[in-house]
């Protein structure tokens, strides 16, 4: 927000109205500035707070003119010198541009607010006066209020990390534990940084942040060598946090201050993946991975049977990791993966991810639905229950790290700045059935991928394609030629 000429915020911050005596009372007066604390650190109150200043001393400078040395005046003056801002009580109030108000009270915060809302709905009927007290923009007049509708005012004073706090436990549910840590992060840099800026030693207020902030630090996330797309991600943060505060009515609707800063365009972001995304293995390192002298190296059944599963699917690690034992069925005599929201601890990325995937002979040769037969009957109602389903990272994070420990002792690593793990095998995939032929829209299916182009009318009329036709176009293309045994999967 624009700040006014006439206020000046001191080392506490809090704002000072400083009003110019005219020239020709300075000498009766004994000064050429009045100064007044407004005993508020809001811009927007300390605003509200000038124009009573103003009116006030306004009639002060017009009735010494008029020699009006009255006890009237000596009154006012008397109150205008002797009682804290915020307790004032003036009669006739006139604005900039001939709007005048009856008796006028400022008793505390609300008061305050309401008084600031009325100027804005009065000064809207005169832009030009508006725009010199820096009110509103002359281009974008607000309109007045209808009478009998009251508005509840804007809570001042609540803190940045207060709000945050409130926030975060808001999204609780709506998000794994992983990505609440990273929006913490983002919130509590943001807030350290301010606070930093600042140098007065009081927290930061969530009414104070403004587009000038967050140029500000996203120059200082430069400065700290972090790539663009990374400072995107962080600001992203910050602008659902503000847009959920302007809807809670804790940060004025309007602009979001946080927007605009980091952006990043499509071709850095195909070129980021390309470096810095998960790699595909190479048909020599799919060999080495499950190669049955080496695959022994892991331990437990969901560290080797996840990524088995991933190798034949392309699905995403947690997908498998959630998987029910309802899920793992057979429809018109297929054996089917059914990856849906449906059951306890699910949690799919995309609605394209709800699907049925018919499972790959391999898995049913190695014996994966002796495994489904063998739990369902031990009461079991997981595919692997040995998982932990509420940890941080999702239930596959376990395995995730065996399988990244795992891919180091065999040398397996990737080029340049991208990375190797659970998730390149969705890349393999991909490019396996690509590389084969197989149509878009099939193999995108097949694992689960969002059709960005595909239009909407199409999400909502399209059959999906039945598992057996999916089978047919997908499953002869990934035929491995593993050597692995039911004896290397403990499934004897």
């Amino acid at each position: 927000m624009r700040v006014a000429h006439y206020l000046v915020r001191g080392t506490t911050g809090r704002f000072y109205v400083r009003l110019k005596v005219p020239r020709d009372l300075q000498s009766l007066l004994g000064c050429k500035v009045i100064k007044r604390a407004t005993a508020t650190t809001c811009a927007r109150v300390a605003t509200a707070c000038a124009l009573v200043m103003q009116a006030g001393y306004a009639q002060i400078f017009a009735a010494l003119r008029n020699d009006g040395m009255g006890p009237e005046l000596d009154e006012l003056l008397k109150m205008l010198k002797g009682k804290p801002i915020r307790e004032l009580t003036l009669q006739g109030v006139k604005l900039p541009g001939g709007v005048e108000l009856g008796r006028v009270e400022i008793n505390d915060d609300r008061d305050r607010v309401l008084f600031q809302e009325t100027v804005r709905d009065l000064l809207a009927l005169d832009p030009l006066a508006a725009a010199v007290e820096g009110v509103v923009p002359p281009s974008a007049p607000r309109p007045s209020r209808p009478v009998g509708s009251e508005r509840s005012p804007v809570p001042v004073g609540i803190t940045l990390a207060d709000a945050r706090e409130k926030y975060l436990l808001g999204i609780q549910g709506k998000n794994v534990g992983k990505t609440i840590v990273q929006k913490r992060k983002a919130l509590v840099d943001l807030e350290l940084f301010l606070a930093g800026q600042r140098k007065n030693g009081r927290p930061v207020l969530l009414q104070e942040l403004t587009r000038l902030d967050f140029a500000d630090w996203f120059l200082h996330e430069q400065s700290l060598g972090r790539v663009i797309t990374y400072i995107a991600n962080r600001f992203s943060v910050c602008v659902t946090f503000l847009d959920w505060a302007q809807t809670s009515g804790l940060y004025p609707v309007g602009d979001n201050p946080a927007e605009g800063h980091a952006r990043v365009s499509k071709q850095v972001k195909k070129q980021r993946a390309k470096t810095h995304g998960s790699q595909a293995f190479s048909p020599d390192q799919v060999q080495r991975v499950f190669d049955p002298e080496n695959f022994r190296q892991l331990k437990g059944d969901a560290a080797k049977w996840i990524p088995l599963i991933l190798l034949y699917t392309g699905a995403r690690s947690n997908e498998v990791a959630r998987l029910e034992l309802e899920d793992c069925r057979e429809e018109e005599g297929i054996p089917i993966f059914h990856f849906t929201w449906l059951g306890e601890h699910k949690s799919l990325k995309t609605d394209a991810s709800d699907r049925k995937t018919p499972v790959h002979p391999d898995l049913i040769a190695l014996g994966l639905w002796e495994r489904v037969r063998r739990l369902k009957a031990a009461g079991e109602t997981k595919l692997f229950p040995e998982l932990t389903f509420d940890a941080k990272n999702g239930p596959a994070g376990r395995a995730q790290h065996a399988f990244s420990r795992y891919l180091v002792k065999l040398g397996i690593k990737a080029r340049g700045g991208g990375r190797v793990g659970h998730h390149s095998f969705r890349d393999t995939v991909i490019g396996a059935l690509k590389a084969k032929g197989v149509h878009r829209e099939l193999r995108e299916e097949y694992t689960g991928h969002e059709l960005s182009d595909r239009q909407e009318h199409a999400h909502a009329y399209e059959t999906e394609f039945a598992p057996r036709a999916l089978a047919e176009a997908c499953h002869p293309v990934l035929h491995w030629g593993l050597r692995l045994g039911r004896s290397d999967l403990g499934e004897e």
